[in-house]
């Protein structure tokens, strides 16, 4: 309706065709799709390779880990991460930690083999120690059987010495009463 002050002076009709619209809104659609599906398959292989980036030198710490944890790592291999970042910085604080375990493992080996050769000095010694015992345990025996014949014989000289002052005391008894006889006789031939 068109008016005039107060008056309806008329009426108007608009009629528009929209196929052109409705053509327009259709390509605009399939456009932003297009460009929606172009982004994220963009951003999907630039997240994958990214992703590649980052978890392959985890993986490798992980695998050393793992391979230490097992008693298996070779302690000389050491990780290869190219750049400054995180991830960089963990690969070198294990190659870190890696030759410092090395170098423990080294040290142990060497304590091993000087443990182990004073373990074979000390059973040599062992050795040298019983074959002495041995030798002074045969002389000991020898002192002991020399020490028991001297004991006899000084038994038997305690014996001879008892007899020969017994012989010696019947000798001075038979002295002295031969005396006595003799002395009687004297006195009597006198």
């Amino acid at each position: 309706e068109i008016h005039s002050g107060a008056e309806k002076a008329g009426t108007m009709y608009l009629v528009s065709d929209m196929d052109e619209m409705q053509s327009r809104l259709n390509s605009y659609t399939g456009l932003t799709v297009a460009v929606c599906l172009l982004s994220f398959l963009v951003a999907f292989l630039v997240a994958a390779r990214l992703q590649n980036q980052v978890t392959q030198p985890l993986r490798q710490v992980l695998e050393r880990l793992k391979d230490i944890a097992r008693g298996e790592g070779d302690l000389t291999k050491r990780l290869e991460v190219p750049g400054h970042d995180e991830v960089a910085q963990m690969a070198g604080a294990f190659n870190t930690f890696t030759e410092k375990l090395q170098g423990m493992v080294k040290s142990i080996g060497g304590n091993i083999q000087n443990l182990l050769a004073a373990s074979q000095q000390l059973s040599e010694t062992a050795v040298y120690m019983s074959a002495n015992t041995q030798e002074t345990s045969a002389q000991a025996n020898a002192v002991s059987v020399g020490a028991a014949q001297v004991s006899q014989n000084l038994q038997m000289v305690a014996t001879a010495t008892d007899g020969m002052a017994h012989s010696i005391k019947e000798i001075a008894v038979s002295a002295n009463q031969a005396d006595r006889k003799s002395t009687r006789l004297n006195s009597s031939h006198l």
